[in-house]
């Protein structure tokens, strides 16, 4: 599916100077990237778990130079991400499978990985304790990017539950 995925960008006419897999686990989408735009200048993969970066790099070593590809550990919460994308030749292409879980989901997991507590949809009183305050994860994290990306020649193409693709549709327009 990354192949396709990608492929679609490129009949769009993506033609990206700069790829970014923000949460790149093992580098599917990344190496279907790579294999699209085969003059993509750098590539920026991302990943909080070590041994996915690890097996990432074993894969993606093959398909890119060090001097175009660079693997790391972090944390998406964590990353600056104007700061990431404004080091990057534009047009810069954003892709990825962000996570499909909700806040209150992680919480009950026990997960330590949550974004910073904050109310960013205003709600208040009633609503937050019914509920609405709760939130896709992936909501949070395309926010984010989507903020990072402004004003830069960008595409972003996530997988995600068609609810955040409106929800982050209406956040973009309102921008």
């Amino acid at each position: 599916m990354a192949g396709e995925v990608c492929e679609f960008l490129r009949r769009r006419g993506t033609n990206p100077a700069s790829i970014i897999e923000p949460t790149c686990g093992l580098g599917n989408l990344l190496a279907a990237a790579l294999a699209t735009f085969p003059d993509v200048v750098r590539a920026l993969g991302m990943d909080i778990n070590a041994q996915h970066i690890a097996a990432a790099q074993a894969r993606l070593g093959r398909l890119a130079p060090t001097s175009r590809l660079e693997l790391r550990v972090a944390d998406f919460f964590d990353v600056s991400w104007r700061e990431a994308i404004s080091g990057l030749p534009a047009p810069v292409l954003v892709v990825g499978n962000p996570p499909w879980v909700t806040n209150s989901k992680l919480g009950i997991l026990g997960s330590g990985n949550l974004p910073p507590k904050t109310n960013f949809r205003g709600v208040g009183g009633m609503e937050a304790l019914t509920g609405r305050s709760n939130f896709d994860i992936s909501e949070w994290m395309l926010m984010r990017l989507v903020e990072a990306l402004h004003g830069t020649p960008s595409t972003l193409a996530m997988l995600c539950k068609t609810s955040v693709a409106r929800k982050i549709l209406t956040f973009s327009w309102d921008r």
